[in-house]
């Protein structure tokens, strides 16, 4: 018997389509598309409900590069978050096909399908329209699918017998619920599921959620410090 090829695939090649939609979002016809976001980002102040947080703490970080205008530099999370959820989607992939046994008289076109399927998701994942239209502008959604999807892929690997896997697992679909709710449900129902058919226990169960609350907890502090934010902004405005 011969075992799929242990480890994650290799995905070095995910530099190149990450400089190509660099340079494609530096080309600016998506740009002004959130200015809101990018105002957020380089102000570190809220936007529009719930806030996203998350997107605007790493906005702001990513807005002090000397590259272009802010709007193009916060753009560059977009780029970044894409390809690594491209790559997300490549690890979740192998880990599913993982327990793939091939007998010594199987096919090569089945192993070659084992060895380049994980590449292949990632592909799909970055040619489809959806993808290539939140990966070159500053939006929320990149970032928030790549927490999605790394939750998702420590509770595979947690599965494997990495216990402190479940507690990154809980901790990143608390950030996404802090950038964009919506996706956080993935791995949150994924959770549940396994807590259902017994693979959870409560006690798991209980400091995971303390996790996932601890990831979450970013949406009111940024909501307060937008509120201080406003009233700073009024008082400055009535004392001109």
């Amino acid at each position: 018997m011969v075992q799929a090829r242990r480890g994650g695939p290799r995905l070095g090649w995910l530099v190149v389509p990450a400089g190509l939609l660099a340079w494609v979002s530096a080309s600016g016809f998506q740009l002004w598309d959130a200015m809101e976001l990018s105002g957020a980002a380089w102000s570190l102040s809220g936007s529009h409900p719930p806030g996203q947080p998350l997107h605007a703490l790493l906005g702001h970080l990513f807005a002090l590069v000397p590259l272009g205008p802010i709007e193009y530099r916060v753009a560059l999370l977009s780029v970044v978050t894409e390809v690594g959820a491209a790559g997300l989607a490549a690890c979740i992939t192998a880990w599913l096909l993982r327990g793939v046994v091939l007998d010594e008289g199987a096919s090569r076109a089945g192993r070659w399908l084992v060895r380049l399927a994980p590449h292949a998701a990632a592909l799909a994942c970055l040619l489809s329209p959806t993808f290539l239209r939140e990966a070159t502008r500053p939006e929320v959604y990149g970032l928030a699918l790549f927490c999605a999807l790394a939750s998702v892929y420590a509770l595979l690997r947690w599965l494997d017998g990495a216990p402190g896997q479940l507690r990154v697992a809980a901790l990143f679909a608390g950030l996404a619920a802090a950038t964009h709710p919506p996706e956080a449900l993935a791995p949150l129902i994924l959770g549940y599921a396994f807590l259902f058919v017994g693979v959870i226990d409560m006690s798991a169960m209980a400091y995971s959620a303390a996790t996932v609350l601890t990831g979450a907890m970013s949406i009111p502090m940024m909501a307060s410090s937008d509120r201080t934010r406003r009233r700073t902004d009024i008082r400055f405005i009535n004392s001109i």
